[in-house]
């Protein structure tokens, strides 16, 4: 399993996702996205693939603060370096999990 962070605009963010998805299509492995970009939502073939996960895409709390709200939460949260640096050394812990920050246009 890939998590994956990626960093930029929403068309960056989708060029870094591709390279990451189009491995985990060849190789079985799953991509978890943690923030979700603001236009995931018109994407409901992306969010329901069985290679993507969005662990955090929470409907009942898109319903109850709104969805640009709980999105730039999130990209907020995870967007923090010492979140960043907290998930890191988490996940260096779990075995067979890979955390990758992905600056745009890195593969």
């Amino acid at each position: 399993m890939k998590i994956l962070h990626a960093y930029g605009q929403t068309c960056n963010k989708f060029f870094t996702y591709i390279n990451y998805i189009a491995d985990g299509i060849e190789t079985g492995e799953k991509i978890v996205i943690l923030s979700p970009d603001i236009t995931t939502r018109y994407y409901s073939n992306l969010r329901e693939s069985g290679v993507v996960k969005f662990p955090f895409y929470n409907r009942s709390l898109i319903n109850t603060i709104g969805y640009v709200r709980y999105v730039n939460w999130l990209s907020s949260f995870w967007g923090n370096r010492y979140s960043l640096k907290i998930a890191s050394l988490f996940f260096k812990l779990v075995p067979s999990v890979d955390f990758v920050t992905a600056p745009t246009g890195s593969y």
